[in-house]
C-alpha cells in the first residue's frame, strides 16, 4: 500500500453522519511514491460534492501536485482556484511542504472570503505500522449514560469521564476537577481529539507530554443513531490512523462499534522495548 493516504474529513453540503456512511473508496485516495495530480478527477467526487454539485467549477481538471519526500509531501498548486494547506492559502504555482495529520482544502469564494468546500487530511502510513497487541494505554474514557427517550435529548445524557491517564496516579486523577476529566456529548455528535479538546489532553497527559504526539487531531467520532429496536444508541468510529480500543478490542481506522453504558473507550501508544 501506498505511504501516504488522504481522507475527505469535510464536504460542504454533507453532514458529518452522511460523510461516515460513505465507503472508504469514496473518501480516501492515495499518493504512491511519485508524482500525483488530483482535481477533478478524484475518486467518488460526485458522491463526496453531492451536497453542493455547484462546487465542481472550482475544482480544476489539474488542480494540484502532489510528491512524497521525507516524512512530508510536497503540494504544488497548478490551478487558478486556491488551494490550502491547513490555513495556508496557496496561489498559482506556488509549493509547500504537507507533513501528517494536516490538512488539503478546496476552496471557492464567497464575496471577499473564501469557503473551504472540501478537506482531505493526509495520513502518514509509517508511524501507523504498529503492533496493536504491543499497546500502552494513555488515556481510558468510560461513559456514564442515562437512557433517554430521544437522540436529542440522548446526546445530553453521554458523558465520558478519565478514569485512567497515563504518567498520573490515581490519587492525581482524582484530585482533578470533574470538569476536566469529563467530555460531555452535545447536538448528537461529538469528535474527540486534540484539535478538539487540547486543553483536556494536554492536562491529562502532563506526567506523558510524549503521548500527545499519538492522539491526532481528530482521533475519534461518536454519534446517536437508532438502533433496531428504536431506541437512541452511542456508535464511536476511529478517524485515526493512531490506537483505538472499545472494551479491550482494537478499531481499525473508519471502523465503528456500538457503544453500551460501562464501555471503555481508550487511546493508546505502542509501548516501549
Amino acid at each position: 500500500a501506498a505511504r501516504w493516504c488522504f481522507t475527505c474529513i469535510d464536504a460542504e453540503g454533507l453532514s458529518s453522519q452522511r460523510l461516515a456512511s460513505l465507503p472508504s473508496s469514496a473518501l480516501r485516495f492515495e499518493v504512491g511514491d511519485g508524482p500525483s495530480v488530483v482535481g477533478r478527477g478524484l475518486p467518488a467526487i460526485a458522491e463526496l460534492l453531492a451536497g453542493a454539485p455547484d462546487n465542481r467549477a472550482f475544482l480544476s481538471r489539474t488542480h494540484a501536485e502532489l510528491r512524497p519526500g521525507a516524512g512530508c509531501v510536497s503540494v504544488t498548486n497548478w490551478s487558478p482556484n486556491v488551494l490550502f494547506v491547513d490555513h495556508r492559502p496557496l496561489e498559482r504555482g506556488e509549493t509547500c511542504a504537507l507533513a501528517h495529520e494536516q490538512t488539503l482544502s478546496f476552496a471557492r469564494p464567497d464575496g471577499d472570503a473564501l469557503v473551504r468546500f472540501l478537506v482531505f487530511q493526509a495520513f502518514d502510513r509509517d508511524p501507523a505500522a504498529r503492533d496493536a497487541d504491543d499497546a500502552m494505554t494513555m488515556v481510558r474514557l468510560s461513559d456514564d449514560v442515562r437512557v433517554a427517550p430521544g437522540p436529542s435529548a440522548a446526546a445530553s445524557r453521554w458523558s465520558f469521564w478519565c478514569t485512567q491517564a497515563e504518567g498520573k496516579s490515581q490519587q492525581q486523577l482524582a484530585e482533578q476537577p470533574d470538569a476536566s476529566r469529563t467530555l460531555q456529548m452535545a447536538d448528537g455528535a461529538l469528535f474527540i481529539g486534540r484539535r478538539h479538546q487540547p486543553d483536556f489532553f494536554n492536562a491529562l497527559l502532563e506526567g506523558a507530554p510524549g503521548g500527545l504526539g499519538f492522539i491526532s487531531r481528530t482521533h475519534a467520532e461518536l454519534t446517536i443513531r437508532r438502533c433496531a429496536n428504536g431506541q437512541p444508541g452511542l456508535w464511536v468510529t476511529n478517524r485515526s490512523p493512531n490506537m483505538l480500543f472499545v472494551d479491550g478490542d482494537a478499531l481499525a481506522r473508519s471502523e465503528g462499534r456500538q457503544l453500551a453504558h460501562g464501555s471503555s473507550l481508550t487511546l493508546a501508544r505502542p509501548s516501549l522495548p
